[in-house]
């Protein structure tokens, strides 16, 4: 494991590692998919805090490997056009939506896509429901799939599950993604490391991938 995790993402990779399964030793990174979920300014207030800012960077770092390596980058985007009609169930739990072309729509300065990612526009938690994501990771050969993003128990956990279900593996990021508080962030992770993802670091992911962390930030 690499030795510059911060105290935080080591308690929560511990509390994952009794569930840990191995993964592939060489992985082709034109079969791997980075899932980058909603990183919208809806949810930036999520990313405040050194913690938070430094696994802030760490993901940025990631999606820049990733990049280097020829995978490929997906960036969903939540958004609803009248949540009266395309709301349903998530606009009456939560009486708020995000609004198509609103501020709170665009994605968070750093994390705009570039013009060879695939955007997905989405209106439930589920990246997969209504949508084109199977069908296009089906169609460029994707059989793993890397998340990060928000909220990690919500969106996340949600599109993490769904992959699992139609057969890609799943890694999913310990500190490559975020929510309102850290007892809502162990416990998806714990969930997932159970039955659905391998749950890893950033600079785990990265070294997996290709043989090189994450430089310092």
């Amino acid at each position: 494991m690499p030795s510059d995790e911060t105290p935080r993402t080591e308690q929560r990779l511990q509390l994952c590692r009794r569930y840990a399964r191995c993964l592939l030793d060489k992985p082709d990174p034109r079969s791997i998919t980075l899932l980058v979920i909603d990183m919208q300014n809806q949810f930036k207030r999520l990313w405040t805090g050194v913690d938070n800012k430094h696994d802030f960077l760490r993901f940025q770092g990631l999606i820049k490997t990733c990049r280097d390596a020829g995978t490929t980058i997906v960036r969903t985007q939540h958004g609803h056009e009248n949540p009266k009609l395309d709301g349903g169930m998530l606009h009456a739990w939560w009486n708020s939506s995000i609004i198509v072309n609103s501020q709170n729509h665009s994605f968070i300065k750093g994390f705009e896509p570039e013009e060879s990612d695939y955007i997905v526009p989405k209106n439930r938690y589920d990246a997969f429901q209504n949508t084109e994501m199977d069908k296009y990771l089906s169609n460029i050969g994707t059989t793993v799939v890397i998340i990060g993003g928000v909220m990690t128990n919500l969106c996340c956990e949600t599109t993490a599950r769904a992959a699992f279900c139609r057969d890609y593996r799943v890694i999913f990021l310990a500190d490559g993604t975020a929510t309102a508080c850290e007892e809502m962030q162990r416990a998806a992770l714990l969930n997932l490391s159970f039955g659905f993802a391998h749950v890893m670091s950033c600079c785990q992911t990265a070294l997996w991938l290709t043989g090189k962390s994450i430089e310092k930030d």
